[in-house]
């Protein structure tokens, strides 16, 4: 062919080239290398995916780089080394002219690290379901498009870590999918309702669907004409499940009818079998199947085809073994992870599965340690309690995974994305938290204080608790700085720590830290304790919570008076219970009694919040008269101690009685006498004064006795007693001796009958 017919032929074939509708181009993960080191040479990135054109253009943070098209499936862009002159992390994506560029795929530029830590914080937000990070008005920073039961809020990134207040509040916010539905370069959004982006974070509506209830969505180019489609997911479909809406560039979708069946909310899109034509992976949770739907480059897709996978949920895709296949990863509920990896036609190998802290429900795949392997991020929560973590697998490079490290979330987490938001080349992480009411922010750092929370058990007030420890742990390599660990909060003072730490913590090390609890007043006790250091996301803190309880002490009687008793004899018991009605234990620390008392008990050394015990107290004069004494209780409880006052009389005079009942007795006659015997105890003379008969009825009773007017030490005398009625019916006296032996007089009470 002669030179002039060549170029002529060459102008028209590349006129008809790029008069030819581009493909919306999707790029796959990882990118080749998926990660560099700050400071390095300038390297050629391979860039993997489909719809890629002739006039394709791979473009780093907005800005083209050099690139090569290999193929419709993969790129080569040359990466300046300045690009990576410092630590930052990059938003790669393909541009074919004419139409919306790729999906963004993140390039870290950071130090590798062997171990990866996390750094979190909380963003109020009414019952979050789902989060997309992504640049919604263009500066560079990730942005977070929240979902939720009250509508969709989009809080724009400062760069730092932290988020402004959100700008936008719409209905029905549930589920979404993001993406540039009118090919304006900027990133809108959709769920039942179509919005565009205006490019400065504010959206203007576009479109609805017709008859979609609540629903998972995804989006591509599934029919090739530069032009995003969604594929939306609903039980209102019936046994049909899915529907195709084909995009007509200008946010608004003609709905191709039902497209094919499943009973899944969502699926992940990619080019499974590398013909250049998007396909579907769609988990079914009851199935335990993960469906491909491979499609025909029309709309339309193929009877599916399906791989095996324990409680399939919202899974991801990216080549995980590095043989230029895509594989997937599934959330597996209580199994953990399971992989699948590729075969390169749609079809795939047995999962093999990753354990993971509880029931994973979602995953995200990218280099969160820099070392040019794709790790996995699992969103995981326990149903019974709520309680959610994150668990971090880190990836081997082969297709394998390591043992996973796992971060707390708030309660009940329902959707997570990652993204760099404080752009210092590490990939963090946004849950969101559905009854938590919340964001967690996860901040990747290099240290880690663990756990996230400390609850110690019911301590009495002014008593200090045993050590809960936490662990400091520092997985970068170099050295850190510790500046002090104080506590913060509305109980600050009533914790205190001691540590092995310094100030200075090495790399690939680890210091502890052990706090003890002292409750200054009761009830529930909260602060937190900060690590204040020279890392990211400084101070680490932990939250710390405990109960304060305070003893209360409560006595049946505080005061025990014994009858007359006998010189070195020992009375009945007499008891007093104690009852601990605080909400702390009592610590008995001494139970003693004085005097001529006794005491025993069965307090021992604590009494638990509720509970009694008994002290029984015994009399045993060892002198005549009034004696004295108490018991006294020493403890814990605010009033301590506690006493109980203690009186009896001794005396050295016996009696053989202290009652006579003479029974029924005819009114005016008298009955046989009844002895009682007088006896002195002591070896002294007993002083008798006087022996009487006194009460309510002392003329019906008459005594004459054998006493006189002393009884010699140890001796007895008699005294006879009759009852001589005067009236009908109960008939009371009393026996009274007035002597000098104690407690005098000693009294014998009479009693009779008239009939």
């Amino acid at each position: 062919m002669k030179p002039h017919y060549l170029a002529l032929f060459l102008l028209c074939t590349t006129t008809l080239v790029l008069a030819q509708t581009n493909p919306v181009p999707l790029i796959n993960q990882p990118l080749v290398p998926a990660s560099a080191a700050p400071g390095g040479p300038g390297f050629n990135l391979v860039v993997n995916g489909t719809g890629f054109s002739a006039a394709s253009v791979v473009e780093w943070n907005g800005r083209s780089l050099i690139t090569t098209v290999v193929s419709g499936q993969k790129l080569i862009a040359k990466v300046p080394a300045s690009r990576i002159s410092k630590a930052g992390t990059a938003s790669v994506r393909v541009a074919n002219p004419g139409v919306a560029s790729s999906n963004v795929v993140l390039f870290p530029v950071a130090a590798s690290e062997s171990a990866v830590a996390f750094s979190r914080t909380d963003i109020d937000d009414p019952t979050p379901t789902i989060v997309f990070s992504a640049d919604f008005n263009n500066d560079q920073r990730a942005d977070l498009l929240v979902g939720d039961g009250n509508g969709v809020s989009l809080f724009l990134g400062k760069g730092n870590g932290s988020f402004n207040s959100p700008l936008v509040t719409l209905t029905d916010g549930l589920t979404l999918v993001t993406g540039d539905f009118n090919n304006s370069g900027n990133l809108g959004f959709a769920y039942l309702d179509v919005y565009l982006g205006n490019g400065e974070g504010t959206f203007t509506f576009g479109s609805s669907f017709n008859d979609q209830e609540e629903g998972g969505l995804v989006t591509g180019d599934f029919n090739g004409d530069g032009k995003l489609d969604v594929v939306l997911f609903n039980v209102s479909f019936g046994s049909i499940g899915a529907q195709v809406s084909l995009g007509n560039g200008d946010g608004t979708f003609t709905a191709t009818g039902p497209s094919f069946g499943t009973n899944a909310e969502t699926a992940t899109v990619a080019d499974f079998n590398g013909d250049g034509k998007l396909d579907l992976a769609v988990p079914s949770y009851q199935g335990n199947t993960v469906s491909i739907f491979l499609g025909n480059g029309d709309g339309t897709f193929q009877s599916p085809m399906s791989a095996t996978a324990p409680s399939a949920q919202r899974l991801t895709t990216a080549d995980f073994n590095g043989d230029g296949i895509l594989d997937l990863a599934v959330p597996a509920g209580s199994s953990g992870i399971a992989v699948l990896l590729g075969n390169g036609d749609g079809s795939f190998k047995p999962y093999v599965t990753y354990p993971t802290a509880s029931n994973s429900v979602q995953t995200v795949t990218g280099d969160f340690n820099g070392d040019g392997k794709l790790d996995l991020a699992a969103l995981c929560v326990t149903t019974e309690s709520g309680t959610g973590f994150v668990s971090l697998l880190l990836g081997n490079g082969d297709g394998s995974f390591q043992t996973h490290v796992d971060f707390a979330t708030g309660i009940y987490p329902d959707g997570m994305d990652l993204g760099d938001f404080n752009n210092d080349g590490r990939l963090d992480l946004a849950v969101a938290n559905y009854f938590g009411n919340s964001l967690s922010i996860f901040l990747q750092s290099t240290v880690s204080l663990s756990p996230i929370s400390l609850t110690f058990p019911a301590q009495n007030v002014g008593s200090t608790s045993s050590p809960q420890n936490l662990t400091l742990t520092n997985s970068g390599n170099t050295a850190i700085t510790i500046n002090s660990i104080t506590f913060t909060g509305a109980n600050a003072t009533d914790f205190s720590q001691t540590n092995t730490c310094g100030t200075s913590l090495a790399g690939g090390t680890s210091c502890a830290i052990a706090v003890t609890f002292t409750p200054t007043a009761t009830g529930t006790r909260t602060a937190t304790i900060n690590v204040n250091d020279n890392a990211v996301g400084s101070p680490q803190t932990a939250a710390l919570s405990g109960t304060g309880t305070a003893p209360a002490v409560t006595l049946s009687t505080n005061n025990l008076t014994f009858a007359t008793q006998l010189l070195r004899t020992t009375s009945s018991a007499q008891q007093v219970t104690v009852t601990n009605t605080g909400t702390g234990t009592l610590n008995i620390t001494s139970i003693v009694g004085t005097g001529d008392f006794t005491q025993t008990n069965t307090c021992g050394s604590s009494v638990q919040p509720g509970a009694s015990c008994t002290i029984s107290v015994q009399f045993m004069p060892t002198q005549k008269g009034t004696r004295t004494g108490s018991v006294t209780i020493m403890d814990n409880a605010p009033d301590n101690p506690q006493t109980i006052s203690l009186t009896g009389c001794g005396t050295v005079v016996k009696l053989s009685a202290i009652g006579l009942n003479f029974g029924n007795q005819k009114v005016g006659t008298t009955s046989p006498p009844v002895i009682v015997t007088v006896t002195n105890v002591s070896g002294q003379t007993l002083s008798l004064s006087s022996i009487s008969i006194t009460g309510t009825d002392p003329g019906d009773f008459a005594q004459t006795n054998t006493c006189g007017t002393g009884i010699a030490g140890h001796a007895s005398c008699k005294i006879r007693v009759t009852f001589t009625p005067t009236m009908q019916g109960s008939r009371n006296a009393t026996l009274s001796i007035s002597d000098n032996g104690g407690c005098s007089p000693q009294t014998v009470a009479l009693s009779g009958n008239g009939t």
